[in-house]
């Protein structure tokens, strides 16, 4: 499901911006790195010249496009970014065993949730993760700024 969204991105690009990818010449990478982060990439499989927008790009066999990064952490490091940035978490959901946690966090400035993420505390031994972000960002004029 990831790859096809992801190679669907291309397919995007060359309808909304006239460009001329071809979509088999590309494949969809997911990498785990060292910082709890799985990327998703999508590889050139070969060397090729993409045009978008009237403007050519070179594509080196192998290079890739960053197209996603989600982190992974679980609930203490999760809270610890989230006060780091100001925001205090409101509510902790997590199942019995404790592999699976929803957070919601809420602005200290307008006490308003800004986000909603499922995190898998599986995700830090390797494990396929499916996360989800529920964002609910107001616009600066629906913002109550009279709290803090």
């Amino acid at each position: 499901m990831t790859a096809a969204f992801n190679l669907n991105l291309l397919a995007r690009i060359n309808r909304e911006l006239g460009a001329d990818f071809h979509i088999d010449r590309f494949a969809h990478e997911a990498r785990w790195n060292d910082e709890s982060a799985i990327e998703m990439h999508l590889a050139s499989l070969n060397a090729q010249v993409v045009t978008v927008a009237g403007r050519s790009f070179v594509f080196e066999q192998a290079e890739t496009i960053y197209t996603e990064g989600s982190r992974k952490y679980d609930v203490p490091g999760f809270t610890d970014a989230v006060q780091s940035s100001g925001w205090r978490i409101a509510t902790v959901w997590s199942d019995p065993a404790s592999r699976s946690s929803a957070l919601i966090p809420l602005s200290k400035r307008t006490g308003r949730r800004v986000v909603s993420m499922e995190i898998n505390a599986s995700a830090l031994f390797g494990a396929e993760v499916t996360s989800f972000l529920d964002a609910e960002v107001p616009f600066p004029d629906q913002m109550d700024n009279d709290h803090d």
